[in-house]
């Protein structure tokens, strides 16, 4: 047995237990067998097997009699068939927590069909021909893996099947990076064709970018690998404003340029994640769409750089950031709710620092705040506060992150205290359309929120006084 399978022979013994859908797949050993085809567990299902992770995506490949195969398997193990792709032979089987997607061979072999895939550790596969196969740990002798996979596995290490990898599939180059995130490392070669072939990025449907960039988000470190995908050129590939980013952002206040600025909050906004202090704040599943904001929210820098008094300004850049980013967020697919939330949060990044540094700083300008950003405002104080750690950090004023963070850590606080105060209240719109007879319109809306804010302030404790608050404020 080579030496890099001896490796990881205790480790796979003790994980193949625990592994979704073993049992479901010792039913297809025996149907396959039944029928005396040719059928392999292959890609990320066996990569995961070896890093001893769960996977509920598993790959089967057939020679032939797809679809059959797969219908059939279905109803033995009373799943669900759906077909993804006829024409290319795609067919998915949703059982329990699980699903088994039958793709037909490419090529005239499996080491074929292997050779044809992305990266080596995702091009091995084993043999489903008995359920013998399938009876508690995977048989190592029969690990079919011409290319290396399980060596670069071990060694953490992203390497191409081939130099046509990212050219037959441009995925391809934003898969190698969502690798990266996981502890790999793109191996010499590798990355010299991630070099060559990057002006493919972009030919790449947009869903299936965002996808990649989700997951990317998702991980604690994604920073660093932001940064190395850039250099490759692929974010401005999809998002060609950030060249202009490069070159755009400098004042006093900045020393960098707009986009080196929003890589140092994305750096920071992973470092406030983590803290407990903070992440309470934000649902784990909204942290990659707040990264996200992170890297774009001075993108309205590019068409808001004026020069007044010898100096440069960047009056209005929030607001001008929400209309460059509403039609690139469509264009990437992202949902109208995804689209609320990074535009939101732009829209108010600056208010909490305005509120800082604002001369006369008053309750109702803070209640204000909390009441346009909404639900929001967890996510906006989170970005503004690592917003100003990148710049305070950069700049060399460190003596002032204490402050800021106590700032943010009060206005937390004040913020709790809004959400308990207006939780239930006192009257609704079309209370004040029956006290004002104003007709339904934004007038009503504006009277609301004058009349939430008083409630938050303590100024009206009941019913009867807002009543009167309403006509004091409607003559």
């Amino acid at each position: 047995m080579p030496m890099s399978i001896m490796c990881w022979k205790s480790e796979i013994e003790v994980h193949l237990e625990l592994l979704k859908g073993w049992d479901c797949l010792k039913i297809l050993a025996e149907l396959v067998k039944e029928e005396k085809l040719e059928a392999y567990l292959v890609g990320g299902a066996l990569r995961d097997i070896f890093l001893g992770k769960n996977n509920v995506d598993l790959d089967i490949v057939l020679r032939k009699r797809v679809a059959e195969i797969a219908r059939y398997f279905a109803e033995k193990i009373k799943g669900s068939f759906v077909t993804l792709d006829d024409k290319h032979k795609i067919y998915r089987v949703i059982g329990k927590d699980i699903f088994f997607d039958f793709t037909a061979m490419k090529g005239d072999s499996i080491l074929e069909d292997l050779s044809r895939r992305d990266f080596t550790i995702n091009a091995m596969a084993f043999p489903i021909c008995s359920g013998d196969n399938f009876s508690g740990f995977l048989d190592l002798q029969k690990v079919i893996d011409p290319l290396g996979g399980l060596r670069d596995l071990k060694d953490k290490k992203i390497r191409v099947t081939n130099e046509r990898v990212f050219i037959d599939d441009p995925l391809r180059l934003w898969r190698a990076f969502r690798f990266a995130t996981e502890g790999f490392v793109i191996e010499e070669k590798t990355r010299e064709l991630i070099s060559e072939n990057s002006m493919l990025a972009g030919q790449v449907a947009r869903e299936r970018i965002k996808e990649e960039l989700m997951k990317i988000l998702q991980k604690k470190d994604s920073a660093k690998i932001i940064r190395e995908m850039e250099e490759e050129g692929l974010f401005s590939s999809i998002i060609p404003e950030i060249k202009q980013m490069k070159e755009t952002g400098e004042n006093k206040y900045h020393h960098e340029d707009a986009w080196n600025h929003s890589l140092q909050v994305l750096n920071a906004l992973e470092e406030i994640l983590e803290d407990g202090r903070y992440n309470k704040y934000v649902a784990i599943e909204q942290h990659p769409l707040l990264k996200f904001t992170a890297l774009l929210h001075d993108i309205g820098k590019i068409n808001s750089r004026i020069v007044r008094g010898g100096q440069v300004h960047y009056y209005g850049h929030e607001n001008a950031g929400v209309k460059i980013l509403k039609p690139i967020l469509k264009g990437l697919r992202f949902s109208g709710k995804e689209v609320s939330f990074v535009c939101g949060v732009v829209r108010f990044h600056m208010r909490p620092f305005y509120l800082y540094t604002a001369e006369k700083l008053s309750k109702k300008g803070i209640l204000r705040f909390f009441r346009q950003g909404d639900a929001l405002v967890p996510a906006i104080l989170i970005h503004s506060l690592a917003d100003k750690l990148a710049n305070m950090r950069s700049n060399k004023r460190s003596a002032e992150i204490p402050l800021y963070i106590a700032f943010i850590d009060e206005l937390f606080t004040k913020y709790e205290d809004f959400l308990e105060r207006t939780e239930l209240l006192y009257l609704n719109g079309r209370d004040i359309i029956a006290i004002t007879g104003l007709p339904e319109g934004p007038r009503i809306g504006e009277l609301l929120n004058e009349l939430i804010i008083a409630q938050a302030n303590g100024e009206v404790n009941n019913r009867n006084e807002a009543i009167a608050y309403i006509k004091s404020i409607s003559d």
